[in-house]
């Protein structure tokens, strides 16, 4: 039996994944100014600058998870081939289609979880492991992005980010986000790619409160 698309896509992963040492950072370093070492842009297979990732986010994946789902968010379906024939209905909400995976350095998105907007748009956060930690909590980075559905010569309906990352992370709402403090900041090196169109640079940090 030939590999699935999944069994495919982990063997050129790992073929290209980049080998990084831990690296430590006090924590109010990295909030300061320290958050500047991280990449602006997600980084695919081939190593090209694609969509801003504009958050940042200090805490054990556990505890990130724990906190947007008690907020709202939830797992997608999964992609797979049976799910991808949703995309051939033309009224499916967008909640329940299945979104594509994204790489980053070399790596699969550590937690991807979605929010709807309505039948037809949702919030979506993706995070991705780092080689930071800070004073023993994991740095992990993402995106903040809005998806709509899109059409393709009326056969097909799935989801699409939009060029909107300016929007989605102050509509995180972190007030919401209990247990973490949260700080806008921008990034130094938000200009180096041409995806800089529909971001102005803005990341959000995110950090456990300290009564947390």
């Amino acid at each position: 039996a030939g590999y699935s698309w999944q069994q495919r896509l982990d063997l050129r992963v790992a073929r290209y994944a980049p080998s990084q040492p831990l690296e430590s950072m006090p924590t109010h370093q990295w909030w300061q100014q320290g958050y500047g070492q991280l990449p602006a842009y997600r980084s695919d297979i081939s190593g090209r600058l694609e969509q801003p990732l504009n958050l940042q986010w200090a805490g054990t994946l556990e505890q990130i998870e724990a906190t947007l789902r008690e907020a709202g968010w939830s797992s997608p379906v999964p992609m797979n081939w049976a799910n991808s024939l949703r995309w051939l209905t033309a009224t499916t909400p967008i909640s329940t289609l299945p979104i594509l995976p994204q790489v980053h350095a070399g790596q699969h998105q550590s937690l991807i979880l979605s929010h709807a907007i309505d039948a037809d748009q949702q919030w979506v956060i993706r995070l991705w492991a780092t080689h930071w930690n800070l004073n023993g909590l994991p740095l992990w980075i993402g995106t903040v992005s809005r998806q709509q559905t899109q059409g393709l010569i009326r056969l097909l309906r799935y989801p699409s980010t939009l060029p909107e990352y300016d929007q989605p992370p102050e509509l995180l709402d972190i007030s919401r986000i209990s247990g973490f403090d949260g700080r806008l900041v921008p990034h130094p090196r938000a200009r180096e790619s041409s995806q800089s169109q529909g971001w102005s640079g803005s990341v959000w940090l995110l950090r456990p409160a300290p009564d947390s």
